[in-house]
């Protein structure tokens, strides 16, 4: 019988694969996935479905996921949790503990006429939270394609993971607003830099070819262009800057 202090010991260390380097990343979650309980289905199947819930878990960023099945390479988990004289529902704070795990993924694979229903729990050993999500498949291969989603609803409602960030809709006043100064700032720019050439080949308006009246009405034009270009930017700034629903 292995107690679980050595169970703590054994799966303390950080697995081999994983080499140490000197830039910190975020600490991952550490979780792990029970056995399913198979109700009115073959074990196989509730084996398999843990296996898929497993390979689910680990492919979510930010988990370091260790099976039941992993667990029994390393030590007889049945003989920790009979040490602890509980069941996997009833201690799983201290199931949790001995085996270093931040969370707890546990459940069953029931089968009820046609519709397979996979029930997932997670308990949360440093809150006490439990969260819940029911997946129902009239076959097996249903089952994979909603793991993902469910598992990161379990995940959030836990507080173990972080929300996607969802992007800010720009309303319409502040569309408007950007493409007018970004409209304006290219007139200003394209006038400023036709003005300015104007004026240096006005300059060498004495060499031989260089005829001055096309050179001033460029010139002029740019300057229009340039002063369209400034009010209109002028405009688009006060746009972005006028508050939301003004």
């Amino acid at each position: 019988m292995l107690a679980p202090l050595t169970l703590l010991a054994l799966l303390g260390a950080p697995p081999a694969s994983v080499a140490v380097t000197g830039a910190r990343r975020p600490q991952a979650v550490s979780v792990l996935a029970l056995d399913l309980e198979a109700v009115n289905v073959e074990a196989d199947t509730a084996r398999a479905v843990t296996r898929l819930v497993a390979a689910a878990l680990g492919e979510l960023e930010g988990l370091r996921v260790t099976s039941q099945e992993d667990m029994r390479t390393l030590a007889n988990l049945d003989a920790a949790k009979q040490s602890m004289d509980c069941d996997a529902k009833s201690c799983l704070a201290e199931l949790a503990g001995a085996l270093g795990a931040r969370a707890v993924v546990f459940g069953s694979v029931t089968g009820l006429g046609s519709t397979t229903t996979l029930a997932l729990s997670l308990f949360d050993s440093k809150s006490g939270l439990i969260a819940r999500r029911t997946i129902e498949a009239k076959a097996l291969d249903d089952i994979q394609p909603a793991l993902r989603p469910a598992l990161r609803e379990l995940l959030l409602d836990a507080g173990l993971i972080a929300p996607p960030i969802a992007p800010v809709p720009l309303s319409p006043l502040v569309l408007a607003g950007g493409g007018a100064a970004a409209l304006g700032g290219l007139a200003l720019l394209g006038g400023g830099v036709t003005t300015g050439v104007c004026e240096i080949l006005l300059n060498d308006a004495a060499k031989p070819g260089v005829e001055k009246e096309p050179l001033q009405l460029a010139g002029r034009a740019g300057l229009l262009v340039a002063g369209a270009g400034a009010v209109i930017g002028a405009v688009g700034v006060l746009l972005l800057l006028l508050p939301e629903g003004a």
